[in-house]
């Protein structure tokens, strides 16, 4: 027979030989208590589809994963990165906020090369590859010997790294619409891939994640002021020629600047 006292968390087991049916259902709790453990790592080869999720370590602040954010079209899933058990859902990171998923089960995947890629569906059994919504747009030409892991931090940066800790790519250089505390707010996006300038886009809408009608970010001109932008290039406000005195909660916790669908 099989006991365990309230509190413990093992199994004895007695010198009685169990029966099968025991011995099934045993595997199966077991099963299912693996199956229920968290993770903050998504390892190369792997995906993160349906209702899975990443959870940062140790502290599990945040919470990486596939969201509707428009109840009435819950067909429409972004992935996204919010604060973990919090309600109502705070998102501060989307990845694919310009092309929905609109399948059942769309699916994020790492590649060999250390791009991330959020698919439209799952690729198996050697079937056509689903479409691609949003990729990092960054890999490496060799991949190293440990390959490449995924990790969600628990400052909310979800960073591609090397077996020896390198950062090929990390979402804090890829932001939308929300600075987080350990942010390293640049004219242009650092790291490896293409260059873009940096800037944080207001979400169109409470339920819709795609960029909105303002945006912020440092004067392309070097003038040491950072712009808000309304669509596009209407200058709708400017700071003074500093920086850290300007972003006075820049150091706090979060701050998201941009509601801008309440003023549009």
């Amino acid at each position: 027979m099989v006991g365990m006292k309230p509190g413990e968390g093992v199994l004895r087991f007695s010198s009685m030989a169990p029966s099968p049916r025991l011995l099934f259902l045993l595997l199966a709790s077991l099963c299912c208590v693996v199956a229920a453990q968290t993770t903050d790592t998504l390892q190369q080869g792997q995906s993160l589809s349906g209702a899975a999720t990443l959870v940062s370590s140790p502290e599990g602040v945040f919470e990486a994963g596939f969201f509707a954010p428009d109840p009435p079209q819950p067909a429409r899933q972004y992935l996204g990165i919010w604060y973990h058990g919090i309600s109502p859902r705070t998102v501060v990171w989307v990845a694919n906020r310009v092309a929905p998923a609109t399948s059942a089960l769309p699916s994020l995947a790492l590649t060999a090369t250390g791009e991330l890629r959020v698919l439209d569906g799952t690729t198996a059994n050697g079937t056509a590859a689903a479409p691609l919504l949003w990729s990092s747009n960054t890999s490496s030409r060799a991949a190293p010997r440990g390959g490449y892991s995924a990790v969600l931090q628990d400052t909310g940066s979800l960073e591609v790294r090397s077996e020896d800790d390198a950062v090929l790519w990390d979402s804090f250089s890829h932001p939308t619409d929300t600075i987080l505390s350990g942010m390293r707010i640049t004219l242009q996006t650092t790291g490896r891939g293409p260059k873009e300038r940096m800037l944080f886009t207001s979400w169109a809408s409470e339920t819709d994640p795609s960029p909105g009608r303002y945006a912020l970010g440092l004067d392309p001109n070097n003038s040491a002021q950072a712009y808000i932008w309304k669509d596009g290039n209407v200058t709708y406000w400017r700071s003074a020629s500093c920086f850290s005195p300007c972003f006075p909660a820049y150091k706090e916790k979060h701050l998201s600047f941009f509601t801008g669908y309440l003023g549009s």
